[in-house]
């Protein structure tokens, strides 16, 4: 197992592994690994669904996905590049936070890729929360925002009022150790319960902000990203 940083904010590449075949040792590492830089990617995987799968459960319990869904994968959906008209998360987001209870993370494996483009954009939502000043954070930990899934309704065809949504506090702690981070999205922009739209607004540029992001070429087939 070969251990690459990616980027100073977040981001390693993990190399020479098959995730199939991971033993305790090496998932105790890789976990340690995940809580440092936030981003990891495995190369050269070959999965079905239900290795996948397998491998997504040492991290914890799966999450049904609401919509367009795999048949017979309810926590697998396919993902592919239909257009900016039938995207609703081209914009800075965490998944599934319209949830009670959202997954600690996501997997994106990928099964095709373009030969140029293909950049994904993760930031770092510890060194975002642990740049502001004290006094924004203190009005930051004050702050709870409603995620809504209603959009994400609308373009599989459902009906957006039964569209699952949740409250949650703008800033909270990660996994252990426990570091707050930014819980926040772009489209959450005039949902504050607490809070003004210019604070919204304010929030989302510092969340956005280059010294904590990086774009990564992930989209190479047969990777895997959590």
């Amino acid at each position: 197992m070969q251990i690459k940083q990616m980027a100073a904010p977040l981001g390693a590449i993990i190399d020479q592994i098959d995730v199939r075949k991971i033993s305790a040792q090496q998932l105790e590492r890789i976990q340690s690994l995940f809580l440092t830089h936030k981003v990891l990617v495995f190369p050269n995987q070959q999965l079905t669904p239900d290795e996948q799968m397998a491998f997504a459960q040492h991290w914890g319990d799966l999450m049904p996905f609401p919509y367009g869904a795999l048949p017979g994968y309810p926590n697998i959906v396919a993902l592919q590049n239909r257009g900016k008209s039938k995207d609703v998360n081209q914009h800075w987001h965490s998944d599934m936070t319209y949830s009670p209870k959202p997954p600690k993370l996501t997997m994106l494996y990928a099964l095709e890729a373009p030969a140029l483009g293909g950049e994904t954009a993760f930031s770092n939502q510890v060194l975002a929360y642990q740049a502001l000043s004290p006094g924004l954070r203190n009005l930051v930990d004050q702050l709870a925002a409603h995620h809504l899934a209603e959009d994400l309704a609308r373009l599989y065809g459902q009906d957006p009022k039964t569209a699952p949504k949740a409250l949650h506090p703008v800033a909270r702690n990660t996994m252990k150790p426990e570091k707050k981070r930014y819980t926040f999205a772009r489209h959450l922009r005039g949902n504050f319960r607490i809070g003004s739209g210019p604070t919204a607004k304010r929030c989302s540029n510092i969340c956005m902000n280059i010294r904590f992001a990086r774009n990564f070429k992930l989209a190479t087939a047969g990777a895997l990203a959590i």
